[in-house]
């Protein structure tokens, strides 16, 4: 239940991605941001597929399952925890997301952000 336990995993797999593309990527070759930007989607989208498998052996008592990480408000009575919760809902669109991110990612031209850089759009 790795997964499971560590669903940070998925939505930072993503950010650390786009976070080195966005600091990074002007210096590194296009062929290695592709990599990064691929590689990294494709990761928490096998992350979300271990995911479904952990969450299909779940017992239906346990479900939804709610990992708490952290205490993130607490004030008097009222405590607001940092929580990741997964149910039926969440794997449909923690499914989705990836496949149409990477549609979009392999149906676009390559040179499409380098013709809105330079403000040259007779390729779009």
């Amino acid at each position: 239940m790795f997964v499971l336990e560590h669903l940070w995993i998925i939505p930072l797999l993503p950010l650390l991605g786009s976070a080195a593309n966005g600091f990074f990527g002007w210096s590194w070759p296009r062929r290695l941001i592709n990599l990064v930007a691929l590689g990294t989607t494709g990761l928490a989208a096998l992350a979300t597929a271990e995911l479904a498998r952990e969450f299909a052996r779940l017992d239906a008592a346990q479900i939804p399952w709610t990992r708490s990480y952290f205490t993130w408000i607490l004030a008097g009575n009222f405590r607001a925890d940092y929580s990741l919760q997964v149910d039926s809902l969440t794997l449909v669109m923690l499914g989705w997301l990836p496949a149409w991110a990477g549609l979009f990612i392999c149906t676009r031209p390559a040179t499409w952000p380098m013709t809105q850089a330079t403000g040259d759009f007779s390729a779009t």
